[in-house]
């Protein structure tokens, strides 16, 4: 039984994340990273639906550098409202814009599951200061 599997840098496409998350429905995998690969908003909506999937038993994911905008927001912070084993999410190193923050870190606090959640981007000083009073590392 797999519990771990660290694919960071691995040139994955859209494709294989497709495939992947499609594994992720059935497998018993509780840490998943997939960290600087290019797969974007889409890769990510894959992603999203397998975490939002009720056999979904993944506690830690890490999206770092993998190309997200605020395009994929809504499903991302749909995904963490379902899942019931969520974690620990790392959004590091994206084009997420001042916009998004807020809705996520309402979501962050609203799950009964979610310990960590690390967004580290540039925002501007006001969201900096959202983001401290919700203790979120960025």
């Amino acid at each position: 039984m797999l519990h771990s599997l660290d694919l960071n840098r691995c040139e994955l496409t859209q494709t294989v994340l497709k495939e992947l998350a499609s594994l992720l429905k059935v497998e018993t995998l509780k840490i998943l990273s997939v960290g600087v690969n290019d797969v974007g908003d889409q890769g990510a909506k894959y992603l999203c639906e397998a975490v939002a999937h009720p056999n979904y038993l993944l506690e830690e994911l890490d999206v770092e550098m993998t190309g997200l905008t605020d395009a994929c927001i809504k499903n991302l912070c749909a995904a963490v409202r379902a899942s019931k084993t969520l974690k620990s999410l790392v959004m590091k190193n994206h084009s997420l814009t001042d916009v998004s923050v807020p809705t996520i870190i309402q979501v962050f606090q609203d799950s009964t599951n979610m310990q960590e959640l690390n967004l580290k981007n540039i925002f501007s000083e006001e969201i900096l200061d959202l983001l401290d009073e919700a203790k979120i590392h960025y």
